[in-house]
């Protein structure tokens, strides 16, 4: 035991006490071959007649290494904080206080690091080796390293908040943060995400349940989940809530950095990526709402339940449902079905602001195929389309959403010039069992026997040809081949 300063009072009797100012000094263990080095304004040392070592240091820091029995030259385990006060006490537990200061703590063993700072920093370390950090409105960090030199990151665990609560044991770590942010990095598990929320519990490679005011980014999947409560599978890379959700998918093109939150600085989750510039727009691939479901954030894939709603902006759509399911980015498959409707528009401005709708599409079900860019419809699908003004329905409906182009088969009903009137004179019914609607050449074409209707008269035809642009109906009768038009 060495120390230097402006004085020294050591006293000894059943316990041993020792007062230093404005000083330095160290205590070697060669029993553990442990050092603890120690500066501050005052620094107490007390050793009872239990053996029960306790530091108490005054604007100064503490520093513990723990050294390879066979070499000093080799560290095993590093212990340093600075701050306001320290207060250190060791018997078979180990029980460290810390004020308005930080910290680190090294393990050369399996290559870690973990940073701390806050007002009050309480660690604590029971005879089985399980360490308890507990940190008041701060931080800290956890890195894991390739090599001893502590350069190359391989994972790394960082949060800040109100209240942290970080419990080590048997290479398992559980954590608590009140009203904090954080970040999960791991090259292993190809894990890269940050969030932040009122409560947020996490179990390493395992669970993270975030609640109140929850906001997830994956940085890989380039996916933002925001909702009430939500729970990170960080090995699964799935997200699950059984309350409402929200989720934001871009495109490859999308970059975001995290270097902020490193330096300390929550993510501003609304204004990074909901409240975009226009000129962002083009990045988002898909905003998706549901009261329940599951997603993983690296592919996409999920399942989705009750009060759905899907806009898929590459292709104009807005899609309501209480059941769908997407295959992920690879198949790029969506699923809907249960109370279905479909929302068309004509351009990102109006499907983002709910305006000029084009067009309503209705059925039991749906399959996207997003790489296709084709949609089937089962079970009587149904289009209101507001801009020509006219309802069809039929058993199939096959579409191109590329083109715009619209296949109806079997049972197939047209009302042109739709009106809540029914006594509008000049509605026309037409039924037949197969008909293509090419919504840019804003024709509606009927192969085979089709029926017309047009106030009380009712022609079988062969072939009919609906032009919105000329608002004429040509068709050709069954035993007539010539091509006779009415107006509309």
């Amino acid at each position: 035991f060495y120390s230097k300063g402006d004085s020294i009072d050591y006293r000894q009797g059943n316990d041993e006490n020792y007062t230093l100012k404005n000083g330095e000094g160290y205590f070697k263990d060669n029993k553990e071959n442990s050092y603890i080095y120690f500066t501050g304004e005052t620094v107490n040392f007390i050793k009872n007649k239990n053996e029960q070592t306790t530091y108490k240091i005054n604007k100064g820091f503490f520093n513990q290494k723990k050294f390879n029995f066979d070499s000093e030259d080799k560290i095993l385990t590093e212990f340093y904080s600075k701050g306001d006060s320290i207060k250190y006490s060791q018997l078979k537990d180990k029980t460290y206080i810390l004020r308005n200061g930080d910290g680190y703590y090294k393990d050369y063993g399996d290559n870690s690091y973990l940073y701390f700072n806050g007002e009050t920093v309480t660690f604590t370390e029971d005879s089985n080796k399980k360490t308890t950090y507990k940190i008041n409105k701060g931080y800290f960090d956890q890195k894991k390293y390739s090599n001893t030199n502590f350069e190359n990151i391989i994972s790394e665990f960082y949060s800040k908040g109100d209240g942290i609560t970080l419990v080590k044991y048997n290479n398992n770590n559980t954590f608590n943060c009140k009203n904090g942010f954080g970040y999960l990095y791991d090259s292993n598990e190809n894990n890269n995400v940050i969030f932040s929320g009122n409560t947020i519990n996490y179990i390493e490679k395992g669970e993270t349940k975030i609640s109140g005011n929850a906001h997830i980014y994956d940085l890989i999947g380039k996916t933002y989940v925001k909702g009430d409560e939500l729970i990170y599978y960080d090995d699964k890379k799935i997200i699950t809530s059984n309350k409402q959700f929200f989720i934001r998918q871009f495109d490859d093109n999308f970059n975001y950095s995290n270097q902020d939150i490193l330096k300390g600085i929550k993510p501003e989750f609304e204004k990074d990526f909901l409240n975009l510039p226009s000129d962002n727009f083009k990045f988002i691939v898909n905003d998706i709402s549901a009261l329940k479901g599951k997603m993983n954030t690296e592919d996409g894939s999920s399942i989705l339940e009750k009060k759905i709603n899907i806009i898929d902006y590459q292709n104009l759509i807005m899609i309501n449902s209480d059941y769908a399911t997407y295959s992920g980015k690879d198949e790029q498959t969506y699923k809907a079905e249960k109370n279905l409707t479909i929302y068309q528009y004509n351009s990102i401005d109006n499907i983002r602001n709910n305006k000029q709708l084009e067009s309503i599409i209705q059925s039991d079900k749906v399959i996207v195929y997003k790489k296709d860019n084709l949609a089937y419809f089962e079970g009587e699908p149904k289009i209101k389309n507001f801009k020509e003004n006219f309802y069809i329905q039929s058993d199939l409906l096959e579409a191109h959403l590329d083109t715009k182009v619209y296949v109806f088969k079997d049972n197939i009903k047209l009302l042109v010039n739709t009106s809540e009137n029914k006594e509008l004179e000049n509605q026309i019914y037409i039924l037949g069992q197969y008909a293509v609607y090419d919504s840019e050449k804003k024709i509606i074409t009927f192969s085979g026997p089709s029926i017309l209707y047009q106030k009380n008269i009712e022609l079988y035809v062969l072939e009919i040809f609906v032009d919105f642009n000329q608002k004429t109906i040509n068709f050709k009768g069954i035993k007539d081949s010539k091509i006779k038009s009415i107006k509309f």
